[in-house]
């Protein structure tokens, strides 16, 4: 998620770094204390505790040093000296011991989680816990479009599942795959950056002359060029232009929101450019599932409009993510955090 006071689209390529130091050591354990009802969410249960609860706001686990988000069903936390790889039900899968304390696992995508064992050392490991293979990054990001980005020697390229390094690391930078093609960008001896997009053998097929570029969601990809937003199929071909624009989000659900110079007040379109609610809001982030987070006032709170642009959870947080699998996470006034579901009930807060 990224503050609403800060850049558009552009933000939502922010690097994501994954580290994880551990041993591999499969095992059996006992169920959770409780069973959990419905999803599991890991939350920070009090300042040094972290846990799970259920859709009922119940604590299903407590008491661990880290925990994680689930991701393709599968979740981690750190107990002491160990990190365990848990179900949707937090039943664990497998446990690895851990060589440094402040190490911490990554999400998995795909059904592949990169952990980083120390040195120069990475497993790949299946949502089964099984370790697939292993290589020598410096950073890696979430595994996606069957390859994983990988950061050597100040220089980016992909891995295979299997660990084979599918296009050599001689990038400025490689973004995740999408639609087959990732984001990648050229830096020039002036220090400037032009981005582009190549494919899975590592051809720009969209060569690198954008000053900013998105991944590409719902078939389009968010560039910009000579101070000017616009969106391009995988073609490299501007199928979205629109005078007067100062930035624009990633399209979702069919939309893509939009912020005008003039108003520097936010409103969404469609793939031709239609308005379907004009700029009126003072910030505004992603469609999921029906609803978009949306700040109606300037300085004030964020709620959740619907896609036509109807409020359908009041402002109150100082800032929501969006919706996944029907819950939001959030954060009030107060400082507190928790979780919403699609009637903005709370799950949790603390």
């Amino acid at each position: 998620m990224r503050s609403k006071n800060k850049s558009g689209v552009f933000s939502r390529c922010a690097l994501l770094l994954i580290g994880v130091v551990v041993f591999g050591a499969r095992a059996g354990y006992s169920h959770p204390k409780k069973e959990p009802k419905g999803r599991c969410f890991g939350v920070r249960i009090s300042e040094n505790d972290f846990g799970f609860v259920d859709e009922s706001g119940q604590v299903i686990i407590s008491g661990r040093n880290y925990v994680s988000p689930f991701f393709n069903g599968r979740a981690w936390y750190r107990n002491g000296n160990r990190y365990y790889l848990i179900d949707n039900q937090c039943d664990v899968v497998s446990s690895y011991l851990v060589s440094k304390r402040k190490s911490q696992a990554g999400g998995f995508g795909e059904g592949i989680s990169c952990l980083h064992v120390g040195g120069e050392t990475n497993y790949l490991v299946s949502i089964s816990g099984a370790i697939i293979s292993t290589n020598s990054a410096d950073h890696v990001l979430s595994f996606s479009g069957g390859v994983l980005s990988f950061k050597k020697d100040g220089k980016w390229g992909c891995y295979s599942p299997k660990g084979k390094v599918v296009i050599k690391n001689t990038f400025y930078f490689i973004f995740t795959f999408s639609n087959g093609l990732a984001l990648s960008g050229v830096k020039h001896d002036n220090g400037d950056v032009l981005w582009g997009y190549i494919n899975r053998s590592g051809d720009y097929v969209i060569p690198p002359k954008y000053t900013r570029g998105c991944p590409f969601s719902d078939g389009l990809a968010v560039v910009q060029k000579d101070g000017e937003c616009f969106c391009i199929n995988p073609f490299g071909k501007c199928v979205l232009k629109m005078s007067g624009v100062e930035e624009m989000e990633y399209f979702s659900e069919g939309v893509v929101p939009v912020k005008m110079k003039k108003s520097s007040k936010w409103g969404w379109v469609d793939r031709s450019g239609k308005w379907i609610v004009k700029p009126t809001y003072y910030w505004a982030g992603i469609f999921k599932e029906g609803l978009i987070n949306v700040t109606p006032s300037k300085g004030g709170l964020s709620g959740y409009a619907n896609m036509d642009g109807k409020m359908q959870i009041k402002p109150q947080f100082l800032f929501c993510k969006p919706f996944e699998n029907g819950f939001a996470r959030v954060k009030w006034r107060d400082g507190s955090e928790g979780i919403i579901d699609h009637s903005g009930n709370v799950v949790w807060r603390k």
